[in-house]
């Protein structure tokens, strides 16, 4: 019955209606998944109704024009329509039917889509831990309510998906110990740097041998930064519209993103180093299950940020994985402040 007045007051008011959820959540006796999950599901409503009404403008204009293209192309001739990355194409055409093709209603719906997948995986991971229920609820906030996430959820619609599907990918294969190996596909051929996730499988293999793992992780992190260089002269003598082509253009027009340095400030790497402590925590002081793998995967990201810190755009870029993490982070950094 509590679920149906919920949803009639979202209706009538939907912050109304999360503010709901969201006491009952905090205050109820015994709180089930299900009540996590209506939360979950009218939070994320609420922030795709305010994506619903944002006015195109940067990289969302391409996705507009990217979604009413659909009408213009068969279904196989607009999976490839980039000549890369099909599955996005994929999830494009089939909204566009969804939703009659309404702009506005897929933003709504991408962004539900999306927070609902990162917040099942945050309440996946809140089941294998005996941790407070506070816990849960403020990693859920975290979620929903960095200003950081909620950008990217607007602007860079390819890599929110492709991570969102990856952070689940992350629960299931470090505190399940389930490959899953299909989230890790979709989201690479959604958005192809989501291939870096797939150290995560590597994790698992060398987890025996923290030297040599570190060692792997610093060699694969600074390892990146000659690619790109090298990437440079390759670039004069390649062509065409392939994915790796696409990525070696990228490469080479970075510098045109040379305004974007001021975004990775201090606060930025604050963050970054947080992320990377607790998880250091949770791995050599508290033996937390499956803590190795997130602390190497930070500490890639760190490395990697901070190696290509002047190839401005790929430090921003996979900067955005670690904003992914935080919620995370928080959920333990609780548990450790406690």
């Amino acid at each position: 019955m509590f679920y149906i007045v919920c949803v009639l007051l979202f209706f009538i008011s939907p912050l109304l209606g999360v503010l709901s959820a969201f006491i009952h959540v905090l205050i109820k006796k015994k709180v089930t998944n299900n009540d996590f999950l209506l939360f979950i599901v009218l939070f994320a409503l609420l922030l795709g109704i305010l994506n619903s009404g944002k006015i195109p403008d940067s990289d969302l204009l391409i996705y507009e024009l990217w979604f009413y293209e659909v009408k213009n192309y068969s279904f196989f001739d607009y999976l490839f329509y980039l000549g890369r990355e099909p599955f996005f194409f994929f999830y494009n055409y089939i909204i566009y039917y969804s939703v009659v093709g309404s702009f506005e209603l897929y933003l709504l719906l991408h962004t539900v889509l999306c927070y609902i997948i990162m917040g099942y995986a945050m309440l996946r991971m809140h089941n294998t831990f005996k941790t407070p229920r506070v816990n849960l609820i403020t990693c859920l906030l975290v979620l929903f309510l960095f200003p950081n996430l909620f950008t990217l959820s607007i602007h860079l619609i390819r890599q929110f998906l492709a991570t969102s599907l990856l952070l689940l990918f992350i629960v299931e294969v470090t505190f399940y110990n389930k490959k899953k190996i299909i989230l890790f596909i979709i989201a690479f051929l959604i958005h192809t740097s989501s291939i870096l996730m797939g150290v995560l499988y590597l994790m698992k293999k060398l987890k025996s041998n923290k030297n040599v793992l570190m060692l792997v992780v610093i060699i694969l992190s600074v390892f990146s930064y000659f690619v790109f260089k090298l990437a440079d002269s390759v670039f004069q003598e390649s062509s065409g519209t392939n994915m790796l082509n696409y990525g070696l253009s990228r490469i080479q027009n970075r510098a045109l993103f040379e305004d974007l340095q001021e975004k990775l400030s201090i606060i930025n790497f604050m963050l970054f180093f947080f992320i990377v402590f607790v998880f250091y925590q949770l791995k050599n002081r508290w033996k937390v299950k499956g803590s190795a793998a997130l602390l190497y995967v930070s500490l890639m990201f760190l490395i990697f940020i901070s190696v290509n810190y002047s190839d401005t755009e790929f430090a921003l870029r996979f900067s955005f994985y670690m904003y992914f993490l935080f919620p995370i982070a928080v959920y333990f950094f609780l548990n450790i402040w406690k």
